[in-house]
């Protein structure tokens, strides 16, 4: 484990130990005999504290540190510690025995930090999937792009062109099984640059409408997928 890790976990023992400190020294006079105020610290300390160290623990592990860089996952976790906390202060100060309530509230903020966090890591995924999809289609039509200047035949730009639009509109949803024919459409692109490098403009007009095609199939089978 890297220092910051340590210091991390050293600091946080000595933050959780002064407030416990002050907490017990500050109690009314057999509120540690009762059951409540043992299951609303439960929650407070030893539950958050072994929560918090397995993330710091597991940070180097893939999942958990791109839950830790999410800053609402940050501050859903903060906030969820902030509740368990006001908790622990009302029924672990005033002379309320009743343990069916403040088990209710901590299940509460457990459910719906764990809802919050799973959201929060779905929707992350599924934005970072879409990104990655619609970056695919911007690259291919950003390397027809780059062959403009080179095309001498206003005709084949004209039509390298139009196939960079159907790139552009073209639905950037995606499914693995489709990953072969946008591989197909990645290599046809890449043969198109090629051609026009080589000023083979006969063989690129060809190319183009091979591309057409695959993109074509490629929507098709994407709204069939939907």
């Amino acid at each position: 484990m890297k220092k910051g890790g340590i210091y991390l976990i050293v600091g946080s023992l000595l933050v959780c130990g002064l407030l416990n400190v002050i907490l017990f020294l500050t109690l009314p006079d057999g509120r540690t005999d009762s059951t409540v105020f043992w299951m609303v610290w439960a929650f407070a300390f030893p539950l958050c504290f072994v929560a918090f160290m397995g993330a710091v623990l597991f940070k180097n592990k893939r999942i958990a540190k791109q839950m830790s860089d999410l800053p609402i996952i940050q501050n859903t976790i903060f906030c969820a510690f902030g509740a368990y906390l006001v908790i622990m202060i009302i029924f672990g100060y005033f002379n309320i025995n009743d343990i069916v309530l403040p088990l209710i509230l901590d299940l509460i903020v457990t459910v719906l930090a764990a809802v919050i966090i799973i959201y929060a890591k779905f929707a992350h995924e599924s934005d970072k999937y879409v990104k990655e999809k619609i970056l695919t289609l911007n690259l291919l039509k950003a390397d027809l792009e780059g062959c403009y200047p080179a095309v001498t035949d206003q005709n084949v730009l004209k039509a390298m062109k139009a196939f960079a639009d159907d790139i552009r509109f073209s639905d950037p949803m995606s499914h693995p099984s489709l990953a072969g024919i946008e591989s197909e459409l990645s290599v046809t692109v890449s043969n198109i640059c090629s051609l026009v490098a080589e000023g083979k403009f006969e063989q690129v007009t060809e190319l183009l409408n091979k591309g057409k095609m695959q993109l074509q199939q490629r929507n098709s089978r994407c709204k069939i997928l939907k």
